[in-house]
Order: structure tokens, then C-alpha cells, then sequence
């Protein structure tokens, strides 16, 4: 099993009730509260959409239910590397229209390799506990000032001993102010944020693999590589890396080696990739 960082707190500070014990973790930015299921199938009579947002890129997918329960999975991206920020709004509006494409619920992602996260274990089992205690750990745990972040976590597991796993997940209010910005210029508001990394995780849940076995996930695409860690079910470790296709490659494969030796050191168990 991999060590976790167990933290002893010696002062409790108020929090605004974030995140909830359960696989699909919960993350709140921005105002913006959602359990992340990637695209989830869970009102499937929607057209459930995600946007993510990187500096080359604009990845747009959709759900579509295909009757009787089946649904069909469109990707289409617009290239942005040429376009000027201040015109960007206006080529994601022109390309909804020019592909007809009619939103009924939608999702803003943003790369893992724009939030930092910790796993922590606490000495609680008491959801208002743990929020308070969360917020004295984060000047600590993240590079960011307090002004300039936002954050939550989520209860990932509970100790019958009364400790509590918890991953914790920050930004720069900056990253996702920007790509609010961009949505609501083209006339887009979002129902939630997710990260790329806990899609990920979702996604591979709902397919229900062998629960006792130990998997990493690697999903590379749109110059993104995210990393995931599975210990029995648990999101256990999770890395976002930003690369060129063309001229990185043996840096992606050196970071994916690098990866695997710090998970092993830290004796995590993988059993298939």
C-alpha cells in the first residue's frame, strides 16, 4: 500500500463545507460544486458536453444518447495555438454554430497539470472536523497564497481507527477565471468543473474492473499526459504533464519511467498498467 503523508494538527481553523467521502471525488472552484464523472451517464437524457482549455487547444466532447440506454461519444477540437486570446471566444462561438451543436449541460475541465494535490491522512473521522483541519494544512501543503487559490478536498477513505484518508486539490484562481471568461464570452456557463486527472479515475470505475487489483492509468492526448494511480479503488497518486508530441517523446517516456520509480519507492503496489 503507498504511504500516505499523515499530518498531526495542532490548530483548527474555519472552513466553507467542501468535498464528501465517496469514490467519484468533489471539488469545488470558483462557486462551481460537482461529483466528477467525467462524462457521466447519469441523466442520460441530456447532452452532457465538456470544454477543456490549453494554450494549443480547445477539446470539445459530447454524449449523445443513442436510445435505449446507449449513448455515442463525438470529440472535436479547434486549434488555437495561432489565434489571439482576445479572438478565441468568438472562434469557439463560430465553430458551436458552424457544427450545430446544441448544449444541454456542460462541463468545464481543467488539465491536472494546472492543479496540485496531496493525499493526507487525518486524525478524524468527522466530516466538520476534517474541513476544519483541511484549511490549517493548506498554507503547508501548496504553493499558493490564500488570496490567490481555490481548493477543496475530498474524503477518500475512513480508518475504523479514526483516521481519515483525504486528497486535497488547489489552483490559482487565475487558471480557472480565465477559461470562465472565454466560456461566458462565447455564451457558454458551465454546470461544473472538473480536473482531467479525477475524469480519469471516474471513468475507469464505471467500467468495473477487478477491485483488488492495483492499476495505473496513463491517458496521453492534445499534448497532456495524466497519470493515475488506482490502490483498490482508491485514487491513490495522480501527475499532469504538459509535452510537444514531436519533441519530447523520450522526456514523456523518461517522466513515465521517473513516475514508476517514485510510486515503487513509496511501496506502491501495481499489478497492470
Amino acid at each position: 500500500m503507498c504511504k500516505i503523508l499523515r499530518r498531526k494538527v495542532g490548530a483548527i481553523a474555519c472552513l466553507t463545507p467542501a468535498g464528501r467521502q465517496g469514490r467519484q471525488a468533489n471539488f469545488g472552484i470558483n462557486g462551481y460544486r460537482l461529483t466528477a464523472y467525467g462524462l457521466p451517464i447519469t441523466g442520460a437524457g441530456l447532452k452532457t458536453s465538456a470544454i477543456y482549455i490549453t494554450e494549443n487547444s480547445i477539446r470539445f466532447l459530447q454524449r449523445v444518447p443513442a436510445g435505449k440506454g446507449a449513448f455515442t461519444l463525438k470529440e472535436q477540437e479547434i486549434n488555437i495555438a495561432s489565434i489571439e486570446k482576445k479572438s478565441i471566444p468568438a472562434a469557439l462561438k463560430d465553430f458551436l454554430r458552424e457544427n450545430k451543436i446544441f448544449i444541454e449541460r456542460l462541463i468545464l475541465g481543467i488539465p491536472r497539470s494546472q492543479v496540485s494535490t496531496r493525499h493526507i491522512i487525518l486524525p478524524s473521522v468527522n466530516d466538520n472536523e476534517i474541513r476544519k483541519m483541511v484549511e490549517f494544512e493548506l498554507n503547508d501543503l501548496f504553493p499558493y497564497r490564500p488570496q490567490e487559490m481555490a481548493f477543496d478536498h475530498a474524503i477518500t477513505y475512513k480508518n475504523p481507527e479514526g483516521y481519515s484518508e483525504v486528497m486535497l486539490a488547489a489552483t490559482r484562481k487565475e487558471i480557472t477565471s480565465n477559461h470562465l471568461s472565454v466560456l461566458k464570452e462565447a455564451g457558454l456557463v458551465p454546470d461544473t468543473i472538473e480536473i482531467s486527472s479525477i475524469s480519469l479515475f471516474n471513468q475507469f470505475l464505471q467500467e468495473k474492473r477487478e477491485e483488488r487489483l492495483n492499476y495505473l492509468l496513463i491517458n496521453i492526448e492534445n499534448y497532456q499526459m495524466d497519470i493515475v494511480h488506482l490502490n483498490q479503488q482508491k485514487l491513490a497518486f495522480s501527475r499532469g504533464v504538459n509535452f510537444n508530441p514531436q519533441a519530447d517523446m523520450q522526456e514523456l517516456i523518461k517522466t513515465i519511467d521517473t513516475t514508476l520509480t517514485v510510486l515503487r519507492d513509496k511501496g506502491c503496489q501495481i499489478d497492470t498498467i
